[in-house]
C-alpha cells in the first residue's frame, strides 16, 4: 500500500481489496449492504462508493477479519457471492481511441463495447470463483468432479 498522510486521499479503486480492507472501517451502510436486499449506492466523487463495493468481496472481508483482531466479527458476510467490476474513465479512453482510429464503424464499436464489458465480468466472475476454490478443497473437490461429470455427459452425446 502507498504510503499516505492524514491529508493524503487514497482512491479505492487503485487499490486491491486486501488493501482496502487494512484501514476499512464500518459505516452502517456497509452493514445494509451486507443484508440481502435491493440497494441503491449513490454519492459524491470521493465519499467511499468505491470502497464498500470492494469490502464486499470476499478476498477483502477475509483479509479485514485476518487483521481486524476480532472487532469485525459482529458483521456478517453477505448472504451473496460480490463480484467488484471496475468500469471507470480507462473503458472510455481505450474505445476513444479505437474510434478516433476509424478502424471499425458504429456498429462495431458496439459489439466491441459489449465484447469488452463481457470478458471484464467474466475475468471477475472467474477471480471470484478461483479465491472461493482456493480458500476450500472441500469445494475444489466437488467442482473438479462436476466439470469431470459434465465432459464425460458431453462425450457420451457428441457425435463422432
Amino acid at each position: 500500500m502507498r504510503a499516505s498522510s492524514l491529508y493524503t486521499a487514497t482512491n479505492a479503486r487503485h487499490l486491491t481489496p486486501e488493501e482496502v480492507a487494512e484501514t476499512f472501517i464500518p459505516v452502517p451502510q456497509f452493514i445494509q449492504l451486507t443484508k440481502r436486499s435491493h440497494s441503491i449506492l449513490l454519492g459524491p466523487r470521493g465519499c467511499g462508493k468505491t470502497t464498500l463495493l470492494k469490502m464486499l468481496t470476499r478476498p477483502a472481508i477475509n483479509s479485514w477479519r485476518n487483521n481486524d483482531g476480532g472487532g469485525s466479527k459482529q458483521i456478517m458476510s453477505p448472504e451473496f457471492e460480490a463480484i467488484y467490476v471496475p468500469s471507470d474513465v480507462r473503458w472510455a479512453q481505450e474505445m476513444l481511441s479505437i474510434e478516433k482510429s476509424k478502424r471499425l464503424d458504429s456498429n462495431n464499436m458496439a459489439v466491441l463495447q459489449r465484447a469488452y464489458v463481457v470478458a471484464s465480468l467474466i475475468r471477475a466472475w472467474i477471480d471470484a470463483i478461483s479465491y472461493k476454490l482456493n480458500n476450500n478443497k472441500e469445494k475444489q473437490i466437488k467442482v473438479s468432479r462436476a466439470l469431470t461429470a459434465m465432459d464425460s455427459e458431453a462425450k457420451a452425446v457428441s457425435p463422432r
